[in-house]
């Protein structure tokens, strides 16, 4: 798409381009490839340690619970400049299960702000 002369002579007035970036389409594109501009080893941590942190309610399952840490980016939303991010953690015995919400800068920032989540402990052969 080339600019003619009088579209340059619009925009050199301070003319504003409504909707020239599709927000919607940008998160999009960022939640699928978040691995390639996420640092993951600083990601892995400051979730761990947000996760520490906080205090979550107790559930019991007869499931087998596994002992794998899990973390994935599952939202981005340049609106509100926020990433979500849900995690599966071993944690006192059973696997805590949650979303951390964070604030983003472009200078690389992320600022937990909220979590929410369960901690899943499993249910013993002797408990009802």
């Amino acid at each position: 798409m080339f600019l003619t002369n009088s579209d340059t002579l619009f925009l050199a007035m301070g003319a504003s381009m409504n909707k020239v970036i599709l927000t919607e389409k940008l998160d999009e594109l960022m939640l699928s490839n978040w691995a390639a501009f996420v640092n993951r080893e600083l990601l892995i941590k400051q979730t761990l340690q947000f996760a520490r942190e906080n205090e979550y309610k107790t559930a019991t399952t007869q499931k087998e619970i596994s002992n794998q840490i899990k973390i994935s980016v599952t939202k981005f939303c340049l609106k509100t400049n926020e990433m979500w991010i849900e995690f599966s953690i071993p944690q006192d015995g059973g696997v805590l299960i949650g979303t951390h919400i964070g604030v983003f800068n472009l200078n690389g920032e992320l600022n937990l702000t909220e979590s929410m989540g369960t901690l899943l402990k499993q249910r013993q052969a002797s408990e009802p």
